[in-house]
C-alpha cells in the first residue's frame, strides 16, 4: 500500500477510533465520540522502504490465478458453518405478526410494552408482537417480512401513547406469568427486573404502572423496591447471586439500563442475563470478570459497553465478542423468521494498473454495529447519491443467523459497484483475544463470511493477531485498520487503512489530497500506481458527501497529472496483488466495482 507521508514522517489523515457507537432512538440524543489522534509512524523515505517489502512478500509465482477466491483450505471445507452452529438463539417463525406503536410513548410504557413482548414472543407461538419504536420499524415491516407471514395491528389501540400497552395487556397479559417492579430510586434495576422476567416470562413495569397492570388482572411476581438493593457493584453482587445461575449460557447482554426497549425483547425471548458494568472500575471489572466466567470463550456480548476501548478488550481477553446491537429493535421476530441459506454478491476481479493512477476503496464504517445496520445504514441506502461511488459496506455475518431477512434486503439492494465485507473484526468485535480463543473466533468468522459470500473483513485485532487469524479464517482479504506494508498470510491478502475516522468530508478531502501530493514527491516515486483505502465515518458521510469527495478527487488528479479510479476493498486488493506479481497488464481496466473518475464538480 502506497501512502502519502509529510516532510515530518507523520501519516496524513490517520485516526484511532476511540468509541463510534451512536444511538438511533428518537428518545436520546445520539451518543458519540470519536477522539482522533496522530500517530507518527514512519519517515519519508517509508515509500521506497515499503515497496522493497512488499517486493519480497509478493514472489511472482505466488499467485497463478487472477481472480480473488477463497484459499483452497477454505474452500475445502465447503460451506459448513459448524465452528459457529447455534450461535445466537433464533426461534421457530410465526404464521402472524401483531403490530402496535409505541414511538410516542413515555419510557416507562415502552418498557412495559416490549418486556411483555419479550415474555410472549419467548412462548414462540404462532403469533408474535411486533412493536414500532423507530421511523425504520415501518420499513422493515414492509420489507423484511416473508407474505407468509400475517400482519395485523393490535386491536383496540387508540391514538393516545398509552393505547397500545392497554391493548396489548388485554389480549396478551393473561398470556404471561405476571409482572417485575423496578425500583426508579435504582437505575440499575430495570437490567435485574429484565433479567428475571426473563427466567420467569413476566413483564417489567414502574411503579407509576402497578395500577393499571393489576387492573388487567395481572399479578405482581416481584417489586425490586423491597429489596433496598443500593450501588451499581451491590446490585449486580444480588442478580449475579440470585439469577445468573438461571440464565442462558450461550449469550450475554450488557446494556444501559436508560433504554427503555429495543434490544430487551431478545434478552427476555432468550432468557439472558442483563448487566451495565465496566472494565474501567476495579470493582465493577472483578465482578464483571465472574459474568464473563459464566459462558464458555467465544459466546456472543451483545448490546454495548460503557467504555469501548477498555471493555471491548476485557471480554476479548476472556475469550469473548461484541455484538455491538444496544438499539436494536424487534431482534425476538426478527430471530424467528428464516431468510437464505446462502447469501451472494458480484465476485471481485483485478483491474489494469496504470502508473499515474490513484486506486481509492473506501470502506463505510461501524458494520459491526446490528443496530447501525437496521437503521443509520438503512438511511444511507436511501440517499440519491446511493451506488454512485464504488464502496465497501461493513456489515455484522451474525446478523445472518439472528436477523437474516435485514441482511438480505441489504445483498438484494447491494450495487454492482459496491460490495458487503464483515465489519470489526469478523464474527464479533474483538481486539485481544489470543491462543485458541483466537484460533476459534477466527474459525468462526471465515465460516460465517463464507456463509456470506463476503470476501473481505475489516480487522482491528492487534497486528500480531493477523498470522493467526489469517491461518484458522482463510479469508481472501483483511483490510486492517492501521497503515502497513501489503502483505500475504496463509494464502490471505493483507492491507492496511490508510485513513480512517474523519467525520468531515472537506478533511477527508484533503487528507487523500496531501497523501497524493506527497507520494508524488521525487525519487522516481511519481509514475508508480497509488493505492488509497480510507475508511468512512458512516455517522457523519453520507453517499452523496462521498461522491463530492470522488467529483474533486477527480478534478484535483487533472490538476496533478493523476487519473482517480474508484473501487471496492477487495478488488483493490487483488489489483495490489495483481500489480505486485507483474500480471496486471493484460487485465480488463474496469470491472462492476470500478468507477474512472466522476466528472466535474458540481458548485454546492
Amino acid at each position: 500500500m502506497l501512502l502519502g507521508v509529510d516532510k515530518s514522517g507523520n501519516q496524513e489523515g490517520m485516526t484511532v477510533r476511540l468509541s463510534c457507537r451512536s444511538r438511533s432512538s428518537t428518545q436520546r440524543q445520539l451518543r458519540w465520540n470519536v477522539r482522533r489522534a496522530w500517530r507518527e509512524i514512519w519517515m519519508t523515505r517509508a515509500l521506497a522502504c515499503w515497496m522493497a517489502v512488499a517486493a519480497a512478500l509478493w514472489p511472482e509465482s505466488a499467485h497463478a490465478d487472477t481472480a480473488l477466491s477463497w484459499p483452497m483450505a477454505a474452500q475445502a471445507g465447503t460451506w459448513d458453518t459448524s465452528p459457529a452452529s447455534g450461535l445466537w438463539i433464533t426461534f421457530h417463525p410465526p404464521k402472524q405478526l401483531v403490530v402496535g406503536d409505541i414511538r410516542h410513548a413515555r419510557a416507562d410504557v415502552q418498557l412495559a410494552a416490549v418486556t411483555l413482548q419479550g415474555a410472549f414472543n419467548q412462548q414462540q407461538r404462532s403469533t408474535r408482537i411486533y412493536l414500532t419504536q423507530t421511523a425504520e420499524d415501518p420499513f422493515w415491516l414492509q420489507h423484511a417480512v416473508p407474505p407468509t407471514v400475517r400482519v395485523t395491528p393490535v386491536s383496540g389501540a387508540a391514538r393516545d401513547p398509552d393505547a397500545t400497552l392497554r391493548a396489548l395487556l388485554t389480549r396478551y397479559g393473561p398470556e404471561i406469568s405476571g409482572a417485575i417492579v423496578t425500583d426508579p430510586a435504582n437505575p440499575d434495576t430495570v437490567n435485574l427486573a429484565t433479567t428475571l422476567a426473563g427466567i420467569e416470562g413476566a413483564m417489567v413495569i414502574s411503579p407509576r404502572l402497578v395500577g393499571l397492570v393489576s387492573g388487567s388482572g395481572m399479578h405482581i411476581l416481584h417489586d425490586f423496591r423491597d429489596d433496598h438493593l443500593k450501588g451499581t457493584v451491590a446490585t449486580y453482587r444480588w442478580a449475579v447471586d440470585h439469577l445468573l445461575p438461571k440464565t442462558t449460557t450461550k449469550d450475554l447482554v450488557l446494556l444501559d439500563p436508560a433504554i427503555a426497549g429495543c434490544l430487551r425483547d431478545y434478552a427476555m425471548a432468550t432468557k439472558s442475563f442483563v448487566c451495565y458494568l465496566t472494565s474501567t472500575r476495579p470493582d465493577e471489572r472483578r465482578l464483571l470478570n465472574e459474568i464473563f466466567q459464566h459462558s464458555a470463550a467465544n459466546t456472543p456480548v451483545l448490546g454495548y459497553i460503557a467504555h469501548e476501548d477498555a471493555d471491548v478488550a476485557e471480554l476479548s481477553r476472556h475469550g469473548h465478542f461484541l455484538n455491538a446491537s444496544d438499539d436494536l429493535t424487534n431482534a425476538s421476530v426478527w430471530a424467528s423468521l428464516p431468510g437464505p441459506q446462502r447469501f451472494h454478491q458480484s465476485k471481485p476481479i483485478p483491474l489494469r494498473v496504470d502508473p499515474d493512477t490513484v486506486y481509492v476503496a473506501f470502506i463505510a464504517s461501524e458494520g459491526d454495529n446490528a443496530q447501525y445496520v437496521q437503521h443509520r445504514m438503512l438511511q444511507l441506502w436511501q440517499d440519491p447519491k446511493f451506488g454512485a461511488v464504488p464502496t465497501g459496506w461493513t456489515i455484522a455475518p451474525g446478523m445472518i443467523c439472528f436477523a437474516p431477512t435485514l441482511m438480505a434486503y441489504f445483498y438484494d439492494h447491494l450495487p454492482k459497484n459496491s460490495e458487503l465485507l464483515a465489519g470489526p473484526s469478523g464474527v464479533g468485535y474483538a481486539t485481544a483475544e489470543t491462543g485458541r480463543d483466537l484460533a476459534a473466533f477466527a474459525q468462526m468468522s471465515g465460516a460465517w463470511m463464507r456463509r456470506g459470500d463476503l470476501y473481505a473483513v475489516d480487522y482491528w485485532g492487534g497486528v500480531n493477531q493477523l498470522d493467526t487469524f489469517a491461518r484458522f479464517s482463510h479469508v481472501p482479504v483483511i483490510s486492517y485498520y492501521h497503515p502497513l506494508p501489503d502483505r500475504h498470510l496463509a494464502g490471505t491478502v493483507v492491507s492496511g487503512q490508510t485513513s480512517g475516522y474523519i467525520g468531515s468530508a472537506d478533511e477527508l478531502l484533503q487528507t487523500i489530497e496531501r497523501q497524493v501530493a506527497n507520494a508524488q514527491g521525487g525519487g522516481g516515486q511519481s509514475q508508480r500506481p497509488i493505492f488509497l483505502e480510507p475508511l468512512l465515518d458512516a455517522w457523519h458521510i453520507t453517499p452523496t458527501d462521498e461522491y463530492r469527495i470522488a467529483q474533486q478527487l477527480t478534478e484535483f488528479g487533472q490538476r496533478v497529472g493523476r487519473k482517480f479510479v474508484f473501487t471496492t476493498p477487495s478488488v483493490l486488493a487483488l489489483t495490489m496483488r495483481g500489480y505486485e506479481d507483474h500480471r496486471s497488464g493484460s487485465l480488463s481496466a474496469h470491472s462492476a466495482q470500478a468507477v474512472e473518475g466522476l466528472g466535474r464538480v458540481p458548485r454546492y
